[in-house]
């Protein structure tokens, strides 16, 4: 075939890409499916914490031991955010996401058929390893198909979701009773099974492997710093999986962004998973039904206010893209962490969960930033590896692990009357991540100021070649 007979085969393989659609409607029914599914997936961290006592007498658990619970899940999530790095760019993502849903269910619904508390913990292990693949790929596609306007706030709605998920698990421990609550893990699982029957009638050009979908005319333009590079490796340059790990691992202001994030999402995921035991052990409240109440709220109001604030924070300095958007995370992590730390010196149910709710909107707030500074410091072509090494990076190290320090530290001060020591330091190591966020802020800052140097040469030096002809 000669030269020129490509170029036009070519030429029109690309002009009937353009003709693909891309409804609005039929994307904002996937969004809502997706988000569920998050949402879902987080029931069990909810079922856990809500039955905390019921399942540490049936299974003979000390606190460690309860805590294996969180950290097991943790290494599961790590293993598969590894694989995912691997998979992401080699197998169909609709059917890989599908499979996925499915095996999260299947090993949520097989706690019913077990007592042996190492089993179930086992099991967890297998949850949070199901629980990666569409976990990571979600706020990708967020990023990648939203409109620009509404990016920020969808990825918002993805934070907003979890917390509500957890929720969720908690209303299945009134709805069963703390006795059975396996049954929540079953309920939650056959909703997975559900979700991947509704996701099979979505076309696959909804689940674009490149992550970059056609658009249609109505669609809005999406204009990021690194449009005019994205073709930036050279002709003959690899770009095989294990090039675009290294680059991520490589590059300076990723690895930033990456223990930043780390640090504000994964000290957040212990302070869920032990907030209704502290009501118990800190704050001398048995009743499940106001735990449930008080966490409801708390877990609503505290990340729905944050969405707001984030709303108004977007549409005064810009999404996360922008060189500001470090520096207003920090102001939002600092008045989270004196909140949250502040909650643990409250003396009854009402000023914790009135502390709490303030801690949980100013981290709402700030959380969708950080995972969006994740994915702005890589090119859009490994997005989805750059998402996957950051939720490695977190499960095996950060959020995996704080659960079961927290009850390291609750065992360890128990016997001397210190119950609030374990949330005391999960709270306050928030700070790490404020601290992060600064560093962040200044290379972003000069990140951003070298892409416009090099994009203003690029158009004067494509100006001077037009002048030239």
């Amino acid at each position: 075939m000669s030269s020129e007979a490509k170029e036009a085969e070519i030429s029109t393989e690309e002009k009937n890409k353009e003709r693909v659609t891309f409804s609005p409607f039929p994307r904002f029914v996937l969004y809502c499916v997706l988000l569920s599914i998050e949402m879902s997936m987080n029931n069990g961290a909810g079922v856990l914490s809500s039955s905390s006592k019921e399942i540490k007498k049936q299974l003979n658990l000390n606190d460690k031991q309860f805590g294996l619970f969180g950290t097991s899940q943790g290494i599961g999530r790590g293993i598969g955010s590894l694989m995912f790095t691997i998979i992401v760019n080699k197998f169909n993502l609709k059917w890989t996401v599908c499979l996925f849903v499915f095996l999260k269910g299947a090993f949520m619904i097989a706690y019913l058929f077990s007592n042996s508390g190492m089993v179930l913990i086992t099991l967890r292990g297998f949850i949070g390893w199901a629980h990666m693949p569409p976990s990571i790929y979600i706020p990708v596609w967020i990023d990648q198909y939203a409109f620009k306007r509404y990016k920020t706030t969808q990825i918002t709605m993805f934070q907003v979701l979890v917390p509500v998920g957890k929720v969720i698990g908690y209303s299945f421990n009134i709805l069963y009773g703390e006795h059975n609550w396996k049954w929540g893990f079953a309920t939650a699982g056959a909703y997975m099974w559900f979700t991947v029957l509704i996701m099979l009638f979505f076309p696959q050009t909804y689940f674009n492997n490149s992550l970059r979908p056609h658009k249609t005319d109505e669609d809005e333009e999406r204009h990021t710093y690194f449009d005019y590079q994205e073709n930036k490796k050279k002709d003959g340059e690899s770009d095989s999986v294990a090039s675009q790990i290294w680059e991520c691992v490589s590059s300076p202001i990723y690895q930033v962004s990456n223990w930043t994030r780390c640090a504000i999402a994964g000290f957040l995921t212990a302070v869920h998973y032990w907030c209704a035991d502290y009501m118990r052990t800190a704050l001398g409240i048995n009743d499940p039904r106001i735990i449930f109440v008080s966490y409801t709220v708390a877990c609503i109001a505290g990340p729905v206010g944050g969405a707001l604030i984030g709303g108004i924070v977007n549409n005064l300095f810009g999404s996360y893209e922008g060189a500001k958007a470090p520096y207003v995370c920090f102001v939002l992590q600092t008045l989270a962490t004196i909140t949250g730390v502040g909650a643990t010196f409250m003396p009854n149910l009402y000023t914790f969960i009135g502390m709490l709710m303030l801690f949980l909107c100013f981290n709402s707030s700030a959380l969708p930033m950080c995972h969006g500074f994740v994915m702005v410091t890589v090119r859009p072509q490994i997005k989805g590896i750059a998402y996957a090494i950051a939720n490695l990076v977190n499960m095996l190290l950060v959020s995996g692990t704080t659960p079961m320090i927290y009850g390291a530290i609750n065992d360890y001060f128990k016997p001397k009357g210190m119950m609030r020591m374990g949330m005391r330091f999960t709270m306050g190591a928030n700070l790490l991540g404020c601290i992060l966020l600064l560093i962040f802020g200044s290379m972003r800052g000069r990140q951003i100021a070298e892409q416009e140097k090099e994009k203003n040469e690029n158009l004067i030096k494509e100006g001077e070649e037009l002048k030239d002809k």
